[in-house]
């Protein structure tokens, strides 16, 4: 059984040797799209392609595209020999004990599967340029998130040829139609704040791409223009606090006196001796004013292939 994981990457410096690593330790081989990243994570995944099957797709046209690329990365995972194939954001792990309780939870007969987010908050201060995944985490009770993702068989570009995945990989457009509603599996651990600076970073380009995408799903990226639009919301030990909660009930919030658990999580490994992301978000807001984007035609779009990249063309 070959398994592949597709991700979508924008500024994710910080955690990508633990997500590289516990993807290496998991999958076959990893399909990732760098979407203009300017903190540095453009440097770590030519690293890591060195010394782990990474294949890596640039896209450099300024709108949130997700849905279209994803399914691009799908669509090529397959015609390379994928059996299973797993989108992935570089917040997210697989919560198995290694690739055989991976492979041992995918039914033979299933055209896809469902991975319930587990929102872990990482106390405590943490730096920009780097994170370490292996820690304690706070985190509501295992099923309190509804919060599903994705993962699709071989039998779904059969079962449509056309398939696309839609925006933030939580479904397959009229999948249920053909093969019922898929069952869930597991957890993911997702860990979607971990430092001020960075969240408020992410926001903000976010922001930016969604200004630019027309025919998004109603409230997509939301949480993203609300942190936009007030930043210093975030300040402070009120701004902390504020931050728990988004984490911890990502992408909707929680209340302040929900019941909270410690965990425990480890990435299954760590890709060590790779380039440093930037050192902080100034350094990146400066890269991120001097980026020149692509044009961009006017929609409707489809992705295709110009060698490493991927482009939005008409059509």
């Amino acid at each position: 059984m070959r398994l592949t994981a597709v991700t979508m990457i924008r500024n994710e410096a910080d955690i990508l040797p633990d997500f590289l690593g516990h993807c290496a330790a998991l999958f076959d081989e990893v399909l990732v799209v760098d979407h203009a990243s300017t903190d540095g994570t453009a440097g770590i995944l030519a690293a890591a392609a060195a010394r782990m099957p990474l294949v890596v797709r640039h896209f450099a046209q300024r709108p949130y595209a997700q849905s279209q690329l994803v399914t691009a990365l799908a669509r090529e995972a397959f015609a390379r020999g994928a059996d299973w194939v797993f989108p992935l954001d570089a917040d997210e792990f697989p919560m198995v004990a290694g690739r055989d309780d991976l492979a041992a939870r995918l039914p033979d007969d299933a055209a896809a599967v469902l991975w319930r987010w587990r929102n872990l908050w990482p106390p405590g201060d943490h730096g920009f340029a780097l994170f370490d995944a292996a820690r304690d985490y706070e985190a509501l009770p295992r099923d309190a998130n509804a919060t599903v993702k994705i993962a699709i068989s071989r039998q779904v570009p059969a079962l449509l040829p056309d398939f696309a995945i839609g925006q933030g990989s939580h479904n397959v457009a009229r999948l249920r139609d053909r093969a019922g509603t898929p069952a869930e599996v597991g957890h993911l651990v997702h860990i979607p704040i971990r430092s001020r600076e960075r969240f408020v970073l992410k926001a903000a380009s976010g922001a930016k791409s969604l200004a630019e995408t027309p025919f998004l799903p109603a409230g997509s990226g939301n949480q993203w223009r609300r942190a936009a639009d007030r930043p210093q919301r975030f300040d402070g030990a009120d701004g902390l606090a504020r931050l728990r909660r988004n984490a911890l009930g990502y992408p909707g919030g929680v209340d302040s006196g929900a019941t909270v658990e410690t965990v425990a999580f480890a990435p299954a490994g760590r890709i060590t001796g790779l380039p440093a992301g930037l050192p902080g978000a100034e350094a990146v807001m400066a890269r991120e004013a001097a980026l020149t984007w692509q044009p961009v035609p006017d929609p409707p779009w489809r992705i295709e292939r110009d060698g490493a990249a991927l482009v939005l063309v008409p059509g």
